[in-house]
């Protein structure tokens, strides 16, 4: 009874690290060091405004805590963000589409 105890918890083990090993091995890295995995929108910058801007047609509200990054600083301001830049953002709330931060994944060709 015992082997067979000792047996199960090798065995269990193993697919433990498999299961890890294979997570690791299929995981995708973020578009650029320190950027999120996944955001709640992304695509092309129509306009930035007054605690608005535009991405693909959609309006998305900005507040004085949202924030702003690029790969080249941790840190940015709105002035940074150009028309048809490729921007990713992450929502405080889908149903009132407000920012919580917003990123430049490529600038605009």
């Amino acid at each position: 009874m015992k082997i067979l105890k000792f047996f199960l918890i090798i065995l269990s083990s193993f697919f433990c690290l498999l299961t890890i090993y294979t997570v690791i091995s299929f995981a995708e890295d973020p578009i650029h060091p320190g950027y999120p995995f996944v955001f709640d929108m992304t695509g092309k910058l129509d306009k930035i405004y007054d605690k608005k801007l535009v991405i693909d047609d959609v309006l998305v509200k900005l507040s004085s805590s949202t924030t702003y990054h690029a790969p080249d600083s941790i840190f940015t301001n709105p002035s940074a963000f150009q028309n048809r830049d490729t921007i990713g953002i992450i929502l405080k709330n889908n149903n009132t589409r407000e920012a919580l931060s917003v990123w430049l994944i490529k600038k605009a060709d």
